[in-house]
């Protein structure tokens, strides 16, 4: 939870004995589970015979009536709404009740998930672990979201409109917490504004601001109700630009004020009455009823009673060169953000110690300036100039994206370019082509032949905003001849490569791309896509998020990749480097995986298991300083970068460190960890556990739920248990540092909950945080004689790196 202020617990269990009648109205949604004996449940709508066994769910606030004619044994599972609100993601989701004989296949699934929640609720009891709770609930409303979820209901409205308002509200209600504009939501959706702004005024009859405040204020009537959070704190948190904006609309809305409305529902929200049954409170025999009548064999107390064991033998005789792909490429964003110092400052210190060989540039055209006088123009080039001087001032050799990928993807940049019409593939392709000629001959005179040839530049695939395909194979391939003929005609090195393909469309797009440059006049000089970890439902013409599907699985990028390179064989262009230009974690960059843990464990994942089927990764991205969301005083907004827009180095930036850190040839590669060595004798021993993620979040476009609980996030795993044994090893003392990122270490999501992950931070907290969100190292020295047994044991997504150095005698 968001630090929900509320005087009622978040989750709540009851086991009763219970014989006669009563009717009840609770706040909480709940889950009746008869565990034994029969019992009548009757709504305003329905009435229910529980036997034995039977689940009944009921929405917060029914009202029931309640009769047994013996004693029954019931349990009872309470959420605070709130929490379901925040668990489904915007609150228009409408859920209707649901009983278990309705869906008798649904209730043993069902019996397990409330069987494992009950338990961890009385395992809290004894021990304050709430991270346990969170990841049972999450899979509980997951199910009720799946299975509970009243249909849009739109009788006036055509099934095809239906469904496009549906996209619609699932965007709406993801980003209502923003500022958001008309043109944003069309970007978002594939429309043009003007397209949008009819849509809703024809079906739903109110303009978009309308629209999008209906979703502000049905957060705010939630939190009004069910929550202690204070008044000027609701406004901002549901996405009103101010205070007196938040209080007139909700008054014009709802025909009162917010602070009467906040009155009338204390009566409310208090519980009235609970059950008048015999309450069992002995802990052992509510755990015996869960364990027998509920079939949960696994005792909630030993959640892990055995580790996954991974053992290996380590020769030190035995190896192969080891090929950092991880630090070939990193993406820096919008070419504008290099006017800022600031980001300049961060780059700086991010290339002193990660060394990345390219910076990859987008929108580097935007600035360049051109002037006409008397009738003929003159190209600026002088701000790019700045920018090229100061990846070569800090090792960096560039990486231009030159094609029209939506800015907005990534920054809006606050310049005067009206950006629809400059889009248009018409117009583009115009200015590139008009513009790539003088800007070449302008590189040559200033840096020469032999520099710009070191250089590279990519043109991609056509893409709308959605990053579903616009453009067809052979349009793209007649568009890159003629790029290709403008920069090989003036610098016959130069390196022009594409076509950026889209890691979650159809992979046999990929084959039909590679097919359309078949007897061209210029092929790509490499070969490039990019990896989120989706793939697209239907097709490679979706045009709504909720069209893809999450790749829970960290393994699933080393399958799509070992696919393509295949492909690329198979159309004679394997002898092409092949490059993974943007990755990252998550399509959203608005997901708080994106700053814990997890990312360094895939990030490391992706660097050690890529390395046979790509010549370059390039991480997306940089800094959180070149991303626009969230909240634009807050250090953490779930963005990807490696550090904060602050400038504090996240997890994913200690995951190329410890990289970094590997020797030059590999001694062995297992399934989660790699032993290297370097010239200088010594070992290198990385190990990673990296998690999987549960479908539900996997899908989410932002979960602020994963501010507090991040490993609620992911499927349950035990730990890691790696045992290596090192032999034929030099006799002599040896050094060992240990370095490791885990929940306690190098983890920055954790030191902002020290902080109660205040939005508004000075100086010194940052200081703060810089300083304490730093992996842990340890060292020690040991004498070896031959062979050592190297034991090592992760829980989920930590990462370790162990440096083994002989000690030279003197020192």
């Amino acid at each position: 939870m968001l630090h929900l202020m509320t005087k009622l617990p978040i989750f709540q269990y009851e086991v009763f004995y219970f014989s006669g009648e009563q009717a009840l109205s609770h706040f909480h949604a709940r889950f009746l589970h008869l565990l034994n004996g029969e019992l009548s449940v009757k709504t305003p709508d329905h009435q229910y015979q529980m036997r034995g066994g039977d689940i009944l769910f009921l929405p917060e606030e029914t009202q029931y009536h309640i009769s047994a004619g013996h004693s029954s044994l019931l349990l009872y599972v309470c959420i605070h709404p709130y929490f379901l609100l925040n668990a489904f993601g915007y609150p228009r989701h409408q859920l209707l009740p649901f009983y278990s004989d309705d869906q008798p296949e649904q209730k043993k699934t069902l019996n397990s998930k409330i069987a494992q929640l009950a338990a961890q609720l009385l395992v809290q009891e004894k021990d304050a672990q709430p991270s346990g709770i969170y990841a049972k609930a999450y899979d509980l409303t997951d199910y009720l979201l799946r299975h509970c979820k009243a249909p849009l209901d739109r009788e006036d409205i055509p099934a095809k409109a239906t469904a496009k308002l549906q996209t619609l509200e699932e965007f709406l209600g993801t980003h209502y917490t923003s500022p958001l504009s008309l043109g944003d939501a069309a970007d978002a959706l594939g429309y043009t504004p003007q397209y949008l702004s009819s849509f809703l005024k024809k079906h739903l009859h109110i303009t978009f601001q309308e629209y999008l405040n209906s979703f502000r204020l049905d957060a705010a009537w939630n939190l009004l109700r069910y929550s202690q959070e204070p008044l000027n704190k609701i406004g901002f948190q549901c996405g009103f630009p101010n205070q007196n904006s938040f209080l007139k609309c909700f008054e014009k809305a709802y025909g009162r004020t917010a602070e009467s409305f906040r009155e009338e529902s204390l009566n409310v929200v208090t519980p009235k009455n609970s059950l008048s049954g015999i309450p069992i409170t002995n802990h052992s025999l509510i755990q015996d009823y869960i364990f027998n009548y509920m079939d949960y064999t696994t005792p909630p107390a030993v959640p892990h009673t055995e580790t996954l064991l991974e053992q290996a033998q380590i020769l030190p005789h035995s190896s192969a060169p080891l090929k950092p792909i991880w630090n070939y490429l990193i993406n820096l964003g919008s070419a504008r953000d290099f006017e800022k110092p600031t980001f300049r400052n961060q780059l700086i210190h991010m290339q002193e110690e990660l060394h990345f060989q390219y910076g990859r540039c987008t929108e580097v055209f935007t600035l360049v300036n051109i002037y006409t006088v008397n009738q003929e123009k003159t190209y600026d080039f002088s701000q790019l100039f700045r920018l090229i001087d100061f990846l070569k001032s800090i090792r960096l050799l560039p990486f231009f994206d030159i094609d029209d990928k939506p800015f907005r993807l990534y920054k809006a940049p606050e310049i005067t370019v009206d950006y629809d019409a400059f889009l248009s593939a018409k117009s583009y392709d115009a200015f590139l082509f008009e513009i790539l000629p003088e800007f070449i001959q302008a590189c040559i005179i200033r840096y020469g032949f032999d520099e710009f040839s070191t250089w590279k530049f990519e043109l991609w695939r056509r893409y709308n905003v959605n990053l579903s395909s616009l453009e067809p194979p052979d349009v793209f391939c007649k568009r890159f001849q003629r790029v290709a003929e403008i920069f090989k005609t003036l610098v016959p090195n130069a390196v022009l490569g594409g076509p950026g393909f889209n890691g979650f469309s159809d992979t046999q797009r990929f084959r039909e791309i590679l097919t359309a440059f078949h007897g061209a006049a210029y092929q790509p000089d490499f070969i490039s896509a990019y990896y989120l970890p989706y793939a697209a439902l239907a097709g490679d013409d979706i045009h709504n998020p909720s069209g893809y599907k999450a790749s829970a699985h960290a393994c699933t990028m080393v399958d799509k990749l070992r696919e393509w390179k295949e492909m690329i064989a198979e159309a004679n262009m394997g002898h092409l480097p092949f490059y993974i230009t943007e990755y990252s974690t998550h399509i959203s960059l608005e997901n708080y995986i994106n700053d814990s843990t997890y990312a360094a464990a895939y990030i490391i994942h992706q660097g050690i298991h890529n390395q046979d089927w790509t010549d370059g990764l390039g991480y997306w991205l940089a800094s959180d300083f070149s991303l626009e969301y969230g909240n634009p005083n807050s250090p953490l907004f779930g963005g990807n970068g490696l550090v904060t827009k602050h400038g504090i180095q996240k997890p994913s930036y200690y995951a190329h460190d410890f990289l970094n850190r590997l020797g030059e040839r590999i001694l062995h590669r297992g399934e989660n960890f790699i032993v290297t060595h370097g010239r200088d004798g010594a070992i290198q021993v990385l190990a990673y556990h990296c998690g999987i993620l549960k479908q539900s979040f996997a899908d989410a476009p932002m979960n602020r739920e994963l501010l507090q609980y991040p490993y609620s996030a992911f499927e349950d795993a035990n730990p890691l248990e790696l045992r290596l044994t090192f032999s034929e090893l030099p006799k002599g003392t040896y050094r060992f540092k240990e370095f490791s990122i885990d929940l306690e270490h190098g983890n920055v999501l954790r030191i902002w909950g020290q902080l109660n992950h205040s939005t508004h931070v000075n100086e010194d907290e940052i200081q703060y945080m810089a300083s304490q969100s730093v992996p842990s190292m340890q060292i020690h020295t040991e004498e070896l004689k031959g062979a050592y047994p190297l034991h090592i044991v992760l829980n989920h997504n930590e990462a370790r790196l162990i440096l083994i150095e002989p000690v030279i005698k003197g020192e």
